[in-house]
């Protein structure tokens, strides 16, 4: 484990900020049934806002089914990213999201491939997990495997494993390296290492979680590896860095990723934030602004480099 901050004083302030908003309530099941019960009525835009237009260069196409936005800095591009977001797979991509796109996209000089996935339960894991690593075997295949890093967060953490086992076991060629922020690789969410945690985290709750899993599973039990990769073989992959806070609700799936990944001879780097909430790398926070500049040197850190 490695990258462990001091103290950091702006964190109580955005989490009390977090439990103002209620957003953990805004996560129980009876929230989730009526957030995807409106979601299918009025489907939330993915598109990215309009005044990002100025800072980089977008375009869209429809690849395997799906709209997969192109977003480049302004100069030639030195990396190639493969971006899948977060939103316990019942959330569509927010403003949010793509203001870190284009962050990333402009502090990396990264060019990001920006999947628009399909929500469950509309969408579900047996193909979903199937077009996204379509979608990153495509990308590794342009632009050569030591040029591309795929990176998800949360949900689209699991989602970023997932797809990377589905390339082994078809014999693709792997990224370079799998950087995966706060990721739900577990939608069992049995560990018992996640009860003292729960009380500490100020967004996620467990029983939605697991209800959106379930929705995400499909015809799929909640522990296949396509659902939830942290129950699938870890050999043959790319390097891996897991970045997780202590107050996540997901910081066991982490360390027990970690620890699989050493058994397995994997290369794997943890990087964990005392106090850290979920997703910590993007809150306003200082030690968010640290994370994010780890994470590009994670994205652009060359191959074979530690």
């Amino acid at each position: 484990m490695s990258g462990v901050r001091d103290w950091d004083p702006t964190v109580p302030a955005v989490t009390g900020l977090m439990r103002l908003l209620r957003l953990r309530e805004k996560g129980r099941p009876d929230a989730v049934r009526r957030e995807v019960a409106q979601r299918t009525l009025r489907p939330a835009s993915f598109a990215p806002p309009a005044r990002l237009d100025r800072h980089v260069q977008l375009s869209v196409a429809r690849r395997h089914g799906w709209p997969v936005y192109d977003v480049c800095p302004p100069a030639t591009p030195t990396v190639h990213l493969v971006y899948l977001h977060g939103g316990a797979y019942i959330r569509e991509i927010s403003p949010g999201h793509w203001r870190a796109v284009v962050r990333i996209a402009r502090t990396a000089g990264a060019h990001v491939v920006v999947p628009i996935y399909p929500l469950a339960p509309h969408g579900t894991a047996r193909d979903t997990v199937r077009i996204a690593a379509d979608i990153a075997a495509d990308v590794i295949a342009e632009h050569g495997s030591d040029a591309v890093v795929t990176l998800g967060e949360s949900a689209g953490g699991g989602l970023t494993l997932a797809a990377a086992q589905h390339l082994r076991d078809r014999h693709h060629v792997q990224p370079r390296r799998l950087v995966l922020v706060a990721p739900w690789l577990d939608l069992t969410l049995d560990d018992p290492r996640i009860t003292p945690i729960e009380p500490f985290d100020a967004m996620l709750d467990r029983d939605g979680l697991r209800l959106a899993g379930r929705m995400y599973a499909g015809e799929l039990p909640l522990d296949t590896p396509e659902a939830s990769p942290l129950h699938g073989e870890l050999r043959g992959l790319a390097p891996i860095t897991v970045f997780v806070g202590t107050h996540d609700l997901l910081n066991p799936d982490a360390h027990a990723l970690a620890q699989r990944a050493k058994d397995a001879d994997l290369s794997v780097e943890l990087i964990e934030q005392p106090g850290g909430q979920h997703v910590y790398p993007f809150l306003p926070t200082l030690t968010g602004r640290r994370a994010r500049r780890q994470l590009i040197e994670e994205i652009t850190r060359p191959q074979g480099q530690s």
